[in-house]
């Protein structure tokens, strides 16, 4: 970890930082006077938690507990999640407080759901030095860890100001977005330099960490691989089966815009050969699920959203599950499940989860985010690729006909995701001299 030492004695001067990012910070305080109004228009769009509106300025919701704290960003849903096996093995060796921040009121409902106890919550403030100092000085951090792609300029400005070291994990970095940050090559250097340790997801993503002028990179894995499987709610999936009975389901999870019209086509012609067949949808963001409705409507597939009935009847050809955190209800029902994201310049949502459960994966053709993950499965045979609405019709039809094939590619694929674990123990590693230079200890080993 060569530098990290030099790092934490001596933060940059503001006049070594380039002027593009002390423009942005006085640009970012400018704005604070409006940032109000700002939010309250996100409230009314239910982007943001009106009882928690002031956790975005910056001040606290909660009371700092004693001793140290570490503090832990995640943006969204998705990578709050892939914290959750980090979060068990912070808890598990160190003796010091745990808080995450992220940015969505999606994830906040997970967070609650999800969080080992004794873990906080607070919605992350927006990235304005006044916000950032506030929320620095209600909860002290010992040291902060920025999940994925995380990087907020005045944030880092700041945490680098104020001495505290800050690293990310499970650190991802696209080519696309490589090209982007080039742009601006001295910025780049400058906010992504100054991480002590770059855990990265895999060796594409630290090598392009290193191109931006990351120094204390470290290949630790893709922490994803270790969340448990998803939670479900035995009662309500008892219903739902009773209710679909021995109709042949398949799913279609996390759709991006762009992909509806391609699996309702699918089912369409599925339908063609097995009028009995229900598809179960889940978009990615709840709010689009009316529109959804609207186009099967249209196609003449009878639709039902979830909040509306909370089960399918006999007649409905769709099921559109307009909730939160019912993956694993949707997985262990529908042994076949396209991944959404991947059917359009996307790059994939992360196949991970319903393959745990026991479910057959099938993907388009873009699948970018998650290149390491469904490379490996396709080595083996553990997903199913398609392009078209006849691709997917017929892989699907198949798949539900063939039991033997499902539980061979199942269990490839689960051989797969178990062979690639390891992320936390390698995360802690690298971590291990930011931490040493900071107030958190590591409990002591339990007596044989």
């Amino acid at each position: 970890m060569n530098g990290l030492t030099a790092w934490r004695m001596e933060p940059v001067t503001e006049a070594a930082w380039p002027f593009a990012l002390k423009l942005y910070a006085f640009g970012m305080d400018a704005l604070a006077p409006i940032a109000p109004y700002f939010l309250n228009r996100r409230k009314r769009r239910g982007k943001e938690d009106p009882k928690r509106l002031r956790e975005r300025l910056g001040f606290a919701g909660l009371q700092r507990p004693d001793g140290p704290l570490l503090w832990i960003h995640a943006a969204s849903i998705g990578e709050a999640v892939a914290m959750l096996p980090l979060i068990d093995a912070l808890k598990a060796r160190y003796d010091a407080a745990l808080l995450i921040t992220t940015g969505t009121v999606t994830s906040a409902r997970i967070m609650r759901d999800r969080l080992p106890e004794g873990v906080l919550h607070q919605f992350v403030p927006l990235d304005m030095p006044v916000a950032i100092n506030r929320f620095l000085d209600h909860w002290k951090p010992d040291a902060m860890l920025f999940a994925e792609s995380e990087i907020w300029p005045a944030t880092v400005r700041t945490l680098d100001a104020r001495g505290i070291p800050f690293a990310i994990v499970n650190g991802r970095m696209s080519a696309k977005s490589t090209r982007g940050w080039l742009r601006a090559p001295k910025v780049a250097k400058a906010l992504i330099g100054r991480f002590a340790v770059i855990g990265a997801q895999s060796s594409h993503d630290g090598q392009h960490f290193r191109t931006l002028g990351a120094e204390n990179v470290v290949t630790t894995g893709n922490l994803k691989f270790e969340v448990a499987p998803p939670p479900l709610d035995g009662e309500s999936l008892g219903h739902l089966r009773t209710a679909i009975g021995r109709r042949p389901v398949w799913a279609a999870l996390s759709l991006h815009p762009g992909e509806d019209e391609t699996v309702l086509n699918a089912h369409q012609a599925i339908r063609e050969a097995d009028p009995n067949c229900l598809l179960l949808m889940v978009p990615r963001h709840p709010e689009r699920a009316p529109g959804m409705a609207e186009k099967a409507h249209a196609l003449g597939l009878k639709t039902v959203l979830r909040t509306k009935m909370s089960v399918p009847d006999s007649g409905t050809d769709a099921f559109i599950f307009d909730t939160l955190g019912e993956i694993g209800t949707v997985t262990a029902l529908a042994p076949v499940a396209l991944m959404g994201g991947t059917l359009i310049e996307h790059g994939g949502q992360n196949p991970i989860e319903p393959i745990r459960t026991g479910t057959v994966v099938l993907h388009g053709p873009s699948t970018s985010n998650f290149r390491e993950v469904f490379d490996a499965l396709a080595a083996v045979d553990g997903v199913v690729p398609v392009t078209t609405a006849k691709e997917l019709s017929e892989a699907v039809s198949a798949l539900l006909q063939d039991e033997d094939r499902r539980a061979s590619v199942s269990a490839k694929a689960q051989a797969v995701i178990e062979g690639m674990r390891g992320a936390s123990a390698r995360t802690l590693e690298a971590l291990q001299p930011v931490f040493a230079r900071t107030r958190l200890r590591e409990r002591p080993a339990p007596s044989a």
